[in-house]
């Protein structure tokens, strides 16, 4: 579930994010901090808050996907990664049909 959970954060979170405690806590202004690799330094960091958090999306996602092991749900992120690379690359070349492809994957789910 670690592995899931990790993958998981370092694709969608949009928080800032600090390496030690000391510079989380004078930077600390509120909702847009993350704390998740300073609790990964923690005696227990799968108790910490953002860990719990991340752990529930990727619960959340197996359940969705209707997966049973933590690591066929990485492995299905793993492919789904590679099936984006193309559009992702196609995308940088051409900024300005971001909107119309974004309005097209909605309108696919």
């Amino acid at each position: 579930m670690k592995k899931l959970t990790n993958l998981l954060h370092l694709l969608l979170c949009q928080k800032s994010h600090e390496n030690s405690v000391e510079t989380l806590l004078q930077t600390r202004a509120g909702p847009t901090n993350c704390s998740f690799y300073v609790e990964d330094s923690r005696e227990f960091p799968l108790k910490a808050p953002e860990h719990i958090f991340w752990e529930k999306i990727a619960k959340d996602l197996m359940v969705a996907n209707r997966i049973v092991e933590p690591e066929d749900c990485y492995l299905l992120l793993q492919d789904l990664l590679k099936a984006m690379r193309p559009l992702m690359v196609f995308l940088e070349g051409n900024p300005g049909v971001v909107k119309t492809t974004k309005r097209l994957l909605e309108r696919m789910t």
